[in-house]
């Protein structure tokens, strides 16, 4: 990822987020290919439980990954569409490259927040 789109991701960090979240409330989904085991396309999501009953959860998506091969070939698409099912109904955030915005707004409905506040 870093050479493509300017982010760097290491091999430990989905078990770091998995260690930071109950059980169920962080999932990875992928794509790979049945021989070699490579990855085609992931996706990771989290939720973030809201503990005032008026205010729905919130998932957070990230690590929206399809490798470049397997561009324009709906893999992506189809698996952010999969991971996106347990966000209805629900508060969700994207966490992406700004190049990427467009698109993620066009297919998705997503819109760019360059500055944001989470009162706690």
């Amino acid at each position: 990822t870093a050479k493509t789109e300017g982010w760097a991701v290491t091999g430990n960090e989905y078990t770091e987020f998995y260690h930071g979240f109950e059980d169920g409330l962080i999932n990875m989904y992928m794509y790979r290919e049945i021989e070699s085991k490579k990855m085609i396309s992931a996706v990771i999501t989290a939720t973030y439980q809201s503990t005032n009953s008026a205010v729905k959860d919130l998932i957070a998506v990230g690590y929206y990954y399809v490798m470049p091969e397997y561009r324009g070939r709906k893999f992506g698409l189809e698996l952010f569409k999969k991971a996106m099912e347990p966000a209805e109904n629900k508060n969700a955030t994207l966490i992406g490259v700004e190049e990427m915005y467009q698109k993620y707004a066009d297919l998705f409905g997503f819109r760019l927040l360059s500055q944001f506040t989470i009162d706690c």
